[in-house]
């Protein structure tokens, strides 16, 4: 799986999504990113996180009512 990304933009995609899905940081998202970098998919393939995808430390800290 891990080859055919590294030729194939939309297997590099399907992939980061799935070990992306749970990250609720920007610095966790930024280390899956890294990691695949690592495994020689270029960067070019693999997006930046939308908009609005992680919120602020300050608010994800707070307790819920």
């Amino acid at each position: 799986m891990v080859r055919r990304a590294r030729i194939d933009e939309a297997a590099a995609r399907r992939i980061f999504g799935i070990l992306t899905w749970f990250s609720r940081t920007r610095e966790a998202y930024d280390r899956e990113r890294d990691f695949m970098i690592g495994q020689g998919i270029p960067a070019s393939f693999l997006p930046d996180p939308g908009p609005g995808r992680f919120v602020s430390s300050a608010s994800s800290s707070r307790a819920c009512p």
